[in-house]
């Protein structure tokens, strides 16, 4: 059964973040207000989010820097730069903290004869294993470009779907702040259900 990470808002307003098994986000969803939380980003748990969707050193890399990073890693190898005047190029460039020093350490991994996958290897927390995976296939076959256009698609369909998902679930957590709202000032759980369109029985336990 596929896992789905999540951030939703408590009884006591405060944000949670979990992890739940669910045969789809539907479910996911239903499971999680189950328990009494609103959800508010719901996303599939995969080898893209599973490592970015923590906090890493006072940052969190997503999946839009990682794509970015992977963009500007096919453009400026197409043109011929070696690897590791690429990486020394976007180690200055890349605004994400964290996503930014591991770059740095990579360049100066690869300046001292190390290949990219090994060590990216080194920094699992900054580079998930499809970087390792793809990039050792494209070091072996002679197409990491490919490797990285590959991983470029694949980070941006992640966050497409990231994003839309949030759309959906931040106005869905906007419409039960709403019922409890209208619950705490004394309204009727069928009136808030009839304006609301919310089942009584989730009203009910707000």
């Amino acid at each position: 059964m596929p896992g789905f990470i999540y951030k939703a808002i408590g009884p006591d307003g405060k944000e949670k973040k979990g992890s739940i098994q669910a045969a789809s986000s539907e479910q996911a969803i239903m499971r999680i207000k189950g328990d009494g939380l609103i959800p508010v980003e719901v996303a599939p748990e995969n080898v893209l989010n599973k490592d970015i969707s923590i906090s890493i050193g006072g940052g969190k890399i997503t999946s839009r820097d990682y794509c970015v990073f992977c963009r500007q890693m096919l453009a400026i190898l197409s043109a011929g730069v070696s690897i590791i005047n690429a990486l020394q190029m976007l180690s200055e460039q890349t605004e994400n903290v964290p996503l930014k020093k591991g770059i740095a350490k990579l360049a100066d991994e690869v300046g001292k004869g190390e290949t990219l996958s090994n060590a990216m290897r080194k920094q699992p927390k900054i580079f998930p294993s499809i970087f390792v995976n793809l990039v050792e296939a494209g070091e072996a076959t002679g197409t990491l470009e490919i490797s990285f256009e590959r991983m470029a698609l694949q980070f941006e369909k992640d966050n497409q779907l990231q994003q839309k998902s949030q759309e959906i679930l931040q106005k869905d957590a906007a419409l039960y702040a709403s019922a409890r709202a209208m619950k705490e000032q004394g309204m009727p759980v069928s009136l808030i259900s009839s304006i609301t369109m919310l089942p009584v029985e989730e009203i009910e336990r707000l």
